[in-house]
């Protein structure tokens, strides 16, 4: 095998593959996908088919990576492999089919197989770096199909016309533009009229990545999207520097400033702040490893490469890049606390005190959005104990303007804010969002219910004085009219060397009959409430909110949260009700952690 890939940190992901190839290889058989599920995807049943074609996609990468690091019989493997290429190059479509076009729901269009989405990108990239660099053992048939189907799926689509995804400022920008340019560097002969002119038009979208990030780099689609587009952006961007001897995307100023989200987006030792759609990811260590070299950041600590299943897509280019950039384990500092100016998140992080919290500000009208403006989590440096739900199930209403906040997980009810006089935070989601999600145009829709909306907090403002912090907002914007709210200023308070925090909330209505307030505080863990205290047991550790039960009376409910990829889980919203009605409201909680 190529021994200058073996080491300390990249054995046990070595391993893992090897044991997987096997597996494959054992079998003898390509991962199926099956039609049925094309039908069941037209309805919105996302989970079976992608679980198939995700599958199919780790056969093709552990196949590809036992091949060149030499771990299985050579023969064997190049039969498997080039049999699987050859599937994949037969699929209708390489888009997932919630990405997909349909006439009337029931049939898709001719135009899906040269549809180019997140996935179909991502195909072409891994079958054209495998080519790149598997090239001697693969036959000319095998190869010029490669090479036939990247040129019609990929090149030819993509300089057709202009696409949506080149102008927006997420992943999508920075994900697809990354395979197509890198698929572009590997297959194309260097400097050729047709190589650049796919980089050239490349340019629009890398920028309206970049431009996605204000001044602070903070990823505000979370820091397991961050992983996914930054990453692409990364990749492509040093393979732009080893075939064309040219940084121009590395050095960009931006880049260095996103490149230091992870570490300060990190609330614990093994734990992002999970606010958005984004679940705790663990991060792929290549790219760590690749940003501490390059750009000289902090990043989250680790002790082994990332791990062979860190990802349920099994992506070809973070796998191989885990292997081949990972030299050594990481450390960092037991204490951290970052404020994002622009996105206004707080995130204090102290492993010394065992204390974690964050809270957002920001705005309802964000890609991935959640209702969360004022919301807030705190833990005992290990795990939360309030907690934010993360992304919902990912399935076709998820991804629809009428349907989207009917989840727990993206509404404000299933955060830890309050609900007022019966109403909840509102939202202005951008229609691009379910434009690029849905084969409807809801244009007529986001005018009749979002005209001028400006759902977001402000007077935004942040303090700190050594292990003290004071985060202050107004969060008034964020929720309707009918609400009937003339002020609402909320401000936290944190000691994080006494693990005490104070949230202090002032509100101010139009009447006094219309003052009705619902604090609540999300949670995976089921609350006790006694007199005048709230408290969370999580290990031996106890979170402790004190209150007067004079003012407000004491409750909660459980529900049940439908999680991107956690499934169906149990959620506890503790809730605390105003018994006086008053046209000025106004409270001090104390939330304690106390070792049990």
């Amino acid at each position: 095998m190529k021994e200058q890939y073996k080491n300390k940190v990249t054995q046990a992901l070595i391993n893992d593959i090897q044991k997987e190839a096997k597996k494959f290889l054992d079998t003898g058989l390509v991962a199926p996908i099956k039609v049925i599920e094309y039908y069941k995807s037209l309805k919105g049943l996302r989970a079976t088919f992608e679980k198939d074609y995700f599958t199919r996609r780790r056969e093709l990468h552990v196949l590809a990576i036992s091949l060149y690091l030499g771990l299985h019989n050579q023969e064997q493997t190049i039969e498997l492999l080039e049999q699987t290429i050859w599937e994949i190059c037969n699929e209708f479509a390489w888009g997932l089919p919630a990405h997909l076009q349909s006439v009337n729901g029931t049939v898709y269009t001719q135009e899906n197989k040269t549809l180019i989405d997140l996935f179909a990108s991502e195909t072409g990239q891994s079958l054209a770096e495998i080519m790149s660099i598997l090239g001697e053992h693969l036959s000319p048939l095998i190869k010029s199909r490669i090479t036939d189907e990247i040129e019609t799926r990929i090149f030819q689509s993509f300089l057709s016309k202009e696409w949506e995804w080149e102008h927006r400022h997420d992943n999508w920008s920075a994900v697809i533009g990354g395979s197509i340019g890198m698929a572009a560097l590997d297959l194309l002969e260097k400097n050729t009229d047709k190589q650049k002119q796919i980089l050239k038009k490349l340019e629009l979208a890398f920028d309206s990545y970049l431009n996605g990030f204000a001044e602070d780099g903070a990823c505000f689609e979370g820091a397991g999207y961050w992983a996914y587009g930054f990453g692409y952006y990364i990749y492509f961007a040093e393979k732009y520097r080893a075939v064309l001897h040219d940084d121009t995307y590395l050095t960009k100023p931006k880049a260095q400033v996103i490149a230091n989200f992870p570490y300060n987006a990190l609330i614990s030792n093994k734990q992002f702040v999970p606010y958005s759609d984004s679940p705790n990811p663990t991060m792929p260590t290549g790219l760590l490893n690749f940003c501490s070299d390059y750009f000289k950041t902090d990043v989250p600590a680790y002790g082994q490469a990332s791990d062979f299943h860190f990802s349920h897509c099994y992506r070809w280019a973070n796998m191989y890049r885990n292997v081949i950039w990972t030299k050594e384990a990481k450390q960092m500092k037991p204490t951290n606390s970052h404020f994002f100016k622009n996105v206004a998140w707080l995130v204090i992080r102290n492993e010394e005190t065992n204390f974690s919290f964050s809270a957002v500000a920001g705005e309802n009208n964000s890609h991935h959005n959640h209702n969360d403006i004022g919301n807030f989590i705190i833990g005992n440096g290990q795990e939360l104990i309030l907690t934010d739900l993360g992304a919902g199930k990912y399935d076709k209403a998820y991804f629809l303007p009428i349907k989207r906040y009917e989840s727990l997980n993206t509404r404000s009810l299933g955060h830890s804010v309050a609900f007022i006089n019966n109403r909840e935070q509102v939202n202005v989601e951008k229609p691009e969002y379910y434009h690029m999600h849905s084969d409807h145009d809801y244009t007529e829709f986001f005018a009749k219910h979002n005209p001028n909306a400006n759902h977001k907090a402000e007077n935004v403002l942040y303090t700190k004085d050594g292990v003290k912090h004071v985060f202050t907002m107004d969060l008034a914007n964020a929720y309707p009219t009918e609400a009937k709210i003339k002020s609402y200023a909320r401000t936290f308070n944190i000691d994080e060397s006494k693990r005490v925090m104070y949230v202090v909330e002032k509100i101010s209505f139009e009447s006094e009959e219309q003052s009705d307030v619902s604090q609540g505080f999300v949670s995976f863990i089921k609350p006790e409430i006694t007199n005048n205290c709230i408290t969370w047991s999580q290990g031996n550790t106890k979170l402790q909110l004190d209150f007067d039960s004079s003012c407000d009376e004491a409750t909660y409910v459980a529900k049940e949260a439908d999680t991107h990829l956690k499934g169906k889980t149990t959620v506890f919203i503790t809730r605390l009700h105003n018994k006086n009605k008053a046209a000025l409201y106004e409270r001090k909680y104390m939330f304690s952690l106390v070792n049990q």
